[in-house]
């Protein structure tokens, strides 16, 4: 098909167009130019000029845009739109057609999201630009009804579209969700169940159910076939959380702690399982083995100076120089926690190349550090063993390395809010390894409370910060408490406004007061009654948790018999504010309520804070959280011990 320029003058090189199923040919008066349809990014385009037409002809491989002037018949537009569309429209209906089934058969997550938008635009740019005057068939119209639907999308739009895939699977697996657990999964659970992006962040709240959501989790992947067990990786912060979630998933393979973890991957590298020390397990060896080496370093005249000036610094003593009073004082134990912590984190540190920083503030800290560290290596070389942090940081290195290939496409962590900066790298360097592979956080930034062990709340309360673009949602009910304790503790937490803005309901209610308040004048008075109180209203076998910031202020142990046998129909247990994260009893007493004792006024050594995670601005932040967790363990009903004068600032803030 030639069409001939009736506007060719000596100025127009262009004398006619020639249209082949396979090719678009300009003859010109000297040469003859050859355009493949293929390579054209859109149909050549004939603009009207006052005289003739512009013709417009875009090259796929390239931005220019070549022009010619032609004056033809009125049908030369529709041909050279059905001869693009012919060639074009294959390419279309296959690549619409896989973006309707991925919608339709998969969550649509931030990685294909961004995919099918950038398809879109692709397709968009020769199909969409202005209207085509050919006539187009059934299929082509309506792929680009689909093309134009999905260019139109707003955030709203899309957040209709995923809550609409959500629903519809609730409905197809209805069965599956209502038989998971005792009672069926919440809306939320589901939800947090059925979203598979490349990075999710499941906000939970005290008693809102994160460990079925995690079990629920992992049986859906498998029920939907989206994954086999091998596929699937389950992070748990402690050990015993680690069996739990083995106990209800009835498998051990797939659930690990993280030193669990990088055990696995040592043997699976190295063939053998490494030798753990009996520093890393025995307290009592290690203060042995501290106090050794500190008396044989104090030897050296050099290691004597600069150890003065930690002392100093570092724990806020005048030390004289005598060693052997400095060892016979209350100061001892505090030297022995404070090497414990800084050894573990400058090693930490260093794998993570992150000493520099501190490098020269700090210099003379950090030579005491490494006395330290050299005649602990040399004792582990000698022993051929690891301690805990060496199973986290050469496991990562082995990741990082290559010499590791994970089989986990999907990795579930628990309890995410604690995570610390090298347990952080070991998750993404994994992630890394494993192409298309998936985060699902499980985290609560109310319950953070471990900053003084390398936690760092900023991988949960910035987490696409850090892990990349994610889906973010929040678990709605708690299952623990009456709304009204969930109110109370709710308001003293968010009084921080870094905290993320939870929505939480209570599931029950319960007839008694949130809190019950004792006054005491004396300590034992105060706690005499407020088990009285707890044993006149209690049912037999009531759990009661006695609670308090510090092991000072729990009872003795011939107290806490005495009390038990006094008070046989209750189960009375004591332990600190951290002992009892991810516990609950039927009544949570909490003593140790006096303003010298919470919050915690004790001032970290400058040293450790330079080697720990950035801390907060707010006003006892993690103290706050650390108080949040107090208030959110008791299933009835919060009983708290104050003392008559000088109560915690905390307490009175609280809104009962």
């Amino acid at each position: 098909m030639i069409y001939s320029n009736t506007a060719v003058s000596l100025r127009n090189k262009l004398k006619a167009i020639e249209l082949t199923e396979s090719q678009l040919i300009l003859q010109l008066h000297n040469d003859m130019l050859v355009y493949s349809w293929q390579d054209l990014m859109c149909p050549p385009r004939l603009d009207k000029t006052p005289f003739s037409h512009s013709l417009q002809i875009v090259l796929e491989a390239s931005d220019e845009v070549y022009t010619y002037r032609f004056a033809t018949t009125s049908d030369c537009q529709s041909n050279l739109d059905k001869f693009w569309c012919n060639v074009h429209k294959s390419y279309l209906l296959q690549t619409t057609d896989k973006i309707e089934k991925l919608l339709k058969n998969s969550f649509l997550s931030v990685r294909k999201w961004f995919a099918i938008q950038e398809k879109v635009a692709e397709l968009a740019t020769g199909w969409l630009t202005r209207s085509l005057v050919c006539k187009l068939t059934p299929d082509v119209s309506m792929a680009l009804a689909t093309l134009s639907e999905l260019k139109s999308w707003t955030s709203k739009d899309l957040e209709e579209f995923k809550n609409s895939f959500i629903e519809f699977q609730m409905a197809e697996h209805k069965e599956f969700f209502d038989a998971l657990e005792q009672h069926p999964l919440t809306f939320a659970q589901q939800k947090a169940c059925i979203i598979q992006d490349d990075r999710q962040l499941l906000l939970a709240g005290a008693g809102t159910g994160k460990t079925s959501v995690i079990t629920a989790k992992f049986k859906y992947l498998l029920h939907t076939n989206q994954a086999k067990a091998q596929n699937v990786l389950i992070l748990a912060y402690g050990s015993d959380a680690c069996d739990e979630l083995q106990a209800r998933l009835n498998t051990k393979e797939q659930v690990m702690t993280f030193h669990g973890l990088g055990k696995h991957i040592i043997s699976e590298v190295e063939g053998t399982h490494p030798k753990i020390s009996e520093l890393a397990t025995n307290t009592q060896m290690k203060t042995a083995f501290i106090l050794d080496t500190l008396q044989a370093l104090y030897s050296e005249p050099a290691f004597q100076q600069l150890f003065n000036g930690f002392i100093n610094r570092n724990l806020a003593f005048k030390f004289n120089g005598e060693l052997q009073a400095f060892l016979g004082s209350s100061h001892r134990h505090k030297f022995v926690q404070l090497i414990i912590s800084l050894v573990s984190l400058y090693k930490q540190a260093h794998a993570l190349d992150k000493l520099k920083t501190i490098e020269s503030q700090f210099a003379d800290d950090l030579i005491i550090i490494r006395y330290f560290l050299t005649e602990y290596h040399l004792y582990l070389e000698n022993e051929n063993s690891i301690d805990f942090d060496d199973m986290i940081i050469r496991a990562m290195q082995y990741v990082v390395n290559g010499q590791f290939k994970p089989s986990w496409k999907y990795i579930l962590v628990d309890e995410f809010q604690d995570i610390s900066p090298i347990r952080a790298e070991l998750v993404k360097s994994l992630l890394a390894r494993f192409t298309g592979s998936q985060l699902f956080a499980v985290g609560d930034d109310w319950q953070s409370i471990y900053r003084f062990n390398g936690g760092d709340i900023r991988y949960t309360t910035e987490f696409a910060k850090h892990f990349g673009h994610a889906t973010t949602t929040q678990l709605d009910k708690t299952f623990r408490y009456s709304q009204s304790l969930l109110d109370l503790s709710a308001e003293f937490i968010c009084a921080n406004p870094q905290q993320l803005t939870k929505s939480i309901q209570a599931f029950s209610s319960c007839s008694l007061p949130a809190v019950k308040e004792v006054k005491y004048s004396e300590i034992m008075q105060g706690i005499s009654e407020a088990l009285g109180y707890i044993a006149n209203q209690a049912p037999v076998n009531a759990s009661v948790l006695i609670l308090a910031r510090n092991h000072a202020s729990l009872l003795d142990k011939q107290t806490l018999q005495a009390i038990q046998s006094h008070y046989q129909q209750l189960s009375i247990t004591q332990m600190t504010f951290h002992a009892a994260k991810g516990k609950e009893a039927d009544y949570a007493l909490l003593v140790g309520l006096e303003n010298k004792s919470l919050p915690s006024r004790v001032k970290t050594a400058p040293i450790l804070e330079a080697l720990l995670p950035e801390a907060e601005r707010f006003k006892y932040a993690e103290e706050r959280r650390l108080f949040y967790v107090a208030l959110t363990r008791a299933k009835k009903q919060l009983v708290l011990v104050v003392p008559e004068q000088s109560p915690s600032e905390f307490v009175a803030e609280l809104n009962y």
